[in-house]
């Protein structure tokens, strides 16, 4: 297990170097893993189920951006590579953020949601 990277950084840099720490395997694990937890909140569909599926989208898209984040610091991709794993690593940023903003809405909605009704 990697120790965590500790850094007085934005919440950005605090997440790539923590990436940037881990293992290939363990990115590998946080994608498949994610997307499993994704699949099975979706299907059983349990209490507060969306927040579930959106925590798995968080670690995710913290899987498949690392991968796509080490595969462009390898020198020997080609440039039309290097640019589709830039896409993918911006759309995986982006699939983060939204996991990220959805697992905080669906949190306060059952939890404030209660008292308007």
């Amino acid at each position: 297990m990697n120790a965590v990277v500790m850094t007085d950084e934005d919440f950005p840099t605090f997440l790539r170097l923590n990436v940037r720490a881990s293992s290939e395997p363990s990115l590998w694990l946080a994608l498949i893993s994610g997307l499993a937890a994704m699949a099975v909140a979706s299907v059983t569909q349990p209490f507060a189920w969306p927040v579930f599926a959106s925590v798995g989208g968080c670690v995710a898209s913290f899987g498949a951006w690392g991968i796509a984040d080490r595969a462009l610091l390898d020198e020997t991709n080609a440039r039309i590579t290097a640019r589709a794993l830039g896409i993918v690593r911006t759309l995986s940023a982006l699939a983060g953020a939204a996991a990220g903003a959805m697992v905080m809405l669906t949190t306060l909605r059952i939890a404030i949601g209660t008292w308007f009704t």
